[in-house]
């Protein structure tokens, strides 16, 4: 017995809508996609949709896992920045190679100058909180 489908499918680049199409169909359209240009495995997204079907009749339990998203880091001034390093006992050479910015923008954070933003806020929570991070990572460069 064929099962009908209504899904999306997307992948990088690639959005494409599936609408009451037999399985058989989804299956072979899919297959016939340049894997280079569309990196996907029909099979795979058919017995995801099946699954998804399944538990949305209440048939199959899906595993779920909660994850803690940190909250966004607005801001993280010029004086934080150099007590940061200064905990590490490290020179601002030395600091920037460990996170793997350039001395400048190192320099240019702990004088005002700019702003890390963005994973480079992320980055630098991260190493307040266990300077360990960077000096583990960087042992093997």
């Amino acid at each position: 017995m064929k099962q009908k489908i209504t899904s999306f499918i997307e992948a990088v680049g690639f959005t494409k809508r599936i609408t009451e199409l037999d399985a058989e169909d989804n299956l072979r359209e899919l297959q016939d996609m340049k894997a280079k240009d569309y990196p996907i495995d029909g099979n795979e997204i058919l017995e995801a949709l099946k699954d998804v079907l399944e538990h949305v009749k209440g048939k199959k339990t899906l595993r779920s896992t909660t994850i803690r998203i940190p909250p966004e880091i607005a801001f993280m001034p010029p004086e934080e920045v150099e007590r940061i390093r200064k905990k590490m006992n490290v020179s601002q050479a030395l600091f920037a190679k460990m996170l793997n910015v350039p001395l400048v923008t190192a320099k240019s954070w702990e004088s005002g100058t700019r702003k890390p933003s963005g994973a480079a806020l992320r980055l630098l929570q991260l190493v307040k909180e266990n300077p360990r991070v960077v000096y583990d990572s960087s042992k093997n460069t």
